[in-house]
């Protein structure tokens, strides 16, 4: 349970902070007749009198030289009174406390280990098929689909992606999609194992103290695993449509069990850890928190699932072709390779400047949705931590830098569809019949991005009010008391 006033996460059956010694349970002391009552009201739920608020801890015991004879004597007027009503409010609560409380903590000791359990199976499922991310080639016509056995996976990028390398003049070109390929998955791969190691740490504690939390590090595992597959089918995706015939690469069945599994053990886990933190807790917070980021959440599992539909795409005659970074270099690469023997130098600094564009923007392309990808993370982990309570600065941050990713890649998309992709098939390869370049995808993307951007402004607004000014009010009573 995390503490409203300070923020430190205490065990689930706690009835006070172990940092700030601030109740749990959003009551507070009435000074006129004792008993608890909450601490946000201005009355006494019990004996209607204005009490403005006071918790325990901040109880007003200030030995002041300045302060007057008659405010001393009103503050241990005050001191002796409310030791009397903790000690009878504490008396009178045992009996009970004895039979509610330790149902109460037993039932959230079982939904705390089988969310533990769930994001266990999470990580596992994420951690194993992370390293089996693939695709295959699948033919399509008249509404019936065949797969052709064949499998292209991300292991790819590790050999065959650079064998066209030194087999002819000019073949070196499609080394910067090569390359990035390469980093993204070995990024992967290392941030998998450094997550599995973490996540093998706190279940170690968890089972020895029964204190802490696994979620994030399914969390991690899981977007991790998304984010990969997304990215590899926005290198590798290529589909062509001719006279009703359609070929394109799609998920292998392994790829698509894991999402699947992923996210039902995910969502099981998120969804037990929710009612496990708001079992006493503020349903106004906790609805607040769960919709916000549950929202934010959906946005950006929207924006990944986009990324696997390729670089751009575009339409000529009766024909239709969508392609990825990859095959796209590959066309750069086949272009320069049959330009190098006889282009004139104004032709091939024509051709190598366009190269450089090309690359420049794809460079940064995939930086931002690696970027994207990391402050959506933090995002969800930030809002979990902070789960019924305000979204912390962490939080919006990551927010706002995920939706500026968003925004800058539909941005790199549109200019590679309006500058990069125009050039190679109206000016080098000189075709009769100009092809016509969809740019409804970046639009989506920035589109998606202003969405995402609009939601983490709203959200701090919300936050603002619903706890920060809440907050002011508390403490402004306590300094009121205290003079």
């Amino acid at each position: 349970m995390i503490c409203a006033r300070c923020g430190q996460e205490n065990q689930q059956d706690a009835v006070f902070c172990k940092k700030c010694g601030r109740r749990l349970d959003g009551n507070s002391i009435c000074p006129t007749c004792g008993k608890l009552t909450p601490a946000d009201g201005e009355y006494c739920i019990y004996c209607g009198s204005n009490r403005n608020a006071i918790v325990e801890k901040n109880l007003p015991f200030k030995k002041e030289a300045e302060l007057s004879k008659e405010n001393e004597t009103k503050h241990e007027a005050l001191a002796k009174h409310t030791k009397a009503s903790v000690n009878k409010e504490t008396s009178s609560s045992l009996s009970e406390n004895k039979v509610s409380s330790k149902p109460k903590t037993k039932v959230k000791s079982i939904l705390s280990l089988i969310s533990q359990i769930s994001t266990c199976l999470v990580i596992l499922f994420s951690t194993i098929f992370v390293f089996l991310v693939g695709a295959t080639p699948t033919i399509s016509s008249g509404g019936a689909s065949a797969d052709t056995g064949l499998q292209l996976n991300i292991y790819y990028f590790f050999s065959d992606a650079f064998e066209v390398i030194g087999t002819a003049d000019a073949s070196e070109l499609i080394l910067p999609s090569s390359l990035l390929g390469l980093i993204v998955i070995i990024l992967a791969f290392v941030f998998t194992i450094i997550n599995i190691a973490f996540a093998i740490k706190a279940g170690i504690k968890y089972i020895k103290e029964k204190d802490g939390n696994l979620t994030k590090y399914g969390i991690n595992a899981y977007f991790i695993y998304l984010a990969l597959a997304c990215i590899f089918m926005l290198f590798i995706a290529t589909k062509t449509n001719t006279s009703g015939i359609s070929i394109g690469y799609s998920l292998n069945g392994a790829t698509i069990a894991g999402i699947i599994l992923g996210a039902i053990f995910l969502l099981a886990s998120l969804v037990l850890n929710g009612i496990v933190k708001g079992y006493n807790g503020n349903l106004k917070g906790y609805l607040f928190s769960g919709i916000s980021s549950s929202v934010i959440t959906i946005i950006g599992i929207v924006s990944l699932s986009l990324f696997g539909l390729g670089l751009y795409s575009l339409t000529m005659e009766e024909s239709s072709l969508s392609s990825g970074i990859q095959p796209y270099y590959g066309q750069l690469t086949s272009l320069g390779i049959s330009l190098y023997p006889y282009a004139t130098d104004d032709m091939w600094n024509e051709f190598v400047l366009n190269y450089v564009g090309n690359t420049i923007c794809v460079f940064f392309l995939v930086a931002f949705v690696l970027s994207f990808v990391e402050s959506l993370i933090r995002f969800i982990n930030e809002s979990l931590i902070h789960f019924g309570n305000s979204f912390s600065k962490k939080a919006i941050t990551s927010g706002f830098t995920a939706s500026i990713s968003l925004i800058l890649i539909g941005i790199i998309l549109l200019i590679v569809d309006l500058v990069c992709v125009p050039y190679i098939y109206e000016k080098l390869l000189s075709t009769t019949v100009s092809p016509e370049i969809s740019i409804v995808m970046p639009i989506i993307f920035m589109v998606l991005g202003v969405i995402f951007l609009v939601g983490i402004i709203v959200i701090k607004i919300l936050n603002n009010k619903l706890f920060q000014n809440k907050t002011n009010v508390i403490e402004e009573k306590t300094i009121v008391e205290e003079n």
